[in-house]
């Protein structure tokens, strides 16, 4: 081995030394960044969790509302049903006859 071989060997080593310090604090900087990262996540996930809680009460009492007011529409749409269907029962025959009164009336004066 000669001398400067001697001379740059500690030297090859203290600078591969330094360049692998250099990159794990790099790496430790990006391991740093990613946590505050994901921290944020962690808090925005929070509040939304509370965001939902606090509002699944009023959605449930809405949902239930909102059921109550479908059966109240069915109850009345067969209600209606049946009313119109009562009163149109009676009326069909005089309106039937009515019409045809008037029809017959204007087929007799067009045919004068």
């Amino acid at each position: 081995m000669g001398l400067h071989q001697l001379r740059t060997k500690p030297v090859d080593v203290e600078l591969h030394h330094l360049t692998k310090t250099s990159n794990l604090t790099h790496q430790d900087e990006g391991l740093d960044v990613i946590s505050e990262g994901l921290d944020m996540l962690k808090n925005i996930s929070l509040d939304m969790n509370e965001e939902i809680d606090r509002r699944a009460p009023l959605m449930d009492e809405i949902d239930s509302k909102v059921d109550q007011t479908t059966s109240d529409i069915r109850k009345n749409n067969v209600t209606l049903k049946q009313t119109i269907t009562h009163i149109r029962s009676g009326r069909n025959f005089s309106i039937d006859i009515t019409l045809l009164c008037i029809i017959l009336g204007i087929a007799f004066y067009l045919n004068k």
